[in-house]
């Protein structure tokens, strides 16, 4: 039987240039997301309904392994404590956008659990308080800027991977 020996010259520096690709394909990732964050809370904001400013100023983003406990308010009538804290998940490979209002999720669904119910193709009746009437589906205002920027994620990120990548 014959034996043949192969020596492998560079095999460090290869792994080590593997090492230094994904980590730099990692950070383009990261700044993606962030970037595509920041451009969905911005359209968010454009869409959001105002009446006193507090949830449109309210909006914000945060990501996982960012530090900061709260995303940061656009200052006004937000409070600290209305932005959207830090997720959990893998540094920076998580993103959240939008608000801790308590009443975010009305304004975004319309689901107001003392409002009487409208009939089917009614506009949900405005209160007294309210300046305007509500649509019967809510403002969705952070569901249709994700919706703007989502095949913008999809191919960024296929372009960073090296593919052409469409939703």
């Amino acid at each position: 039987m014959s034996k043949v020996n192969v020596k492998v010259e560079g095999i460090e520096k290869t792994l080590a240039s593997l090492k230094k690709w994904q980590l730099i394909k990692r950070q383009a990732v990261e700044d993606t997301l962030k970037k595509i964050g920041y451009k969905v809370e911005a359209d968010t904001k454009r869409g959001c309904p105002v009446w006193t400013g507090r949830l449109r100023n309210s909006m914000s983003t945060n990501w996982a392994g960012s530090g900061m406990a709260r995303g940061k308010t656009g200052g006004g009538a937000a409070k600290p404590d209305d932005a959207v804290g830090q997720p959990a998940g893998e540094k920076g490979l998580v993103v959240v956008v939008g608000s801790n209002v308590s009443y975010a999720h009305m304004q975004e669904f319309g689901s107001w659990g003392d409002a009487p119910k409208p009939g089917p193709g009614e506009p949900i009746p405005k209160r007294e308080h309210e300046p305007w009437p509500r649509p019967p589906g809510g403002f969705q205002m952070l569901t249709k800027a994700y919706m703007q920027n989502e095949n913008t994620v999809v191919s960024e990120i296929g372009k960073i991977m090296g593919k052409d990548e469409k939703v």
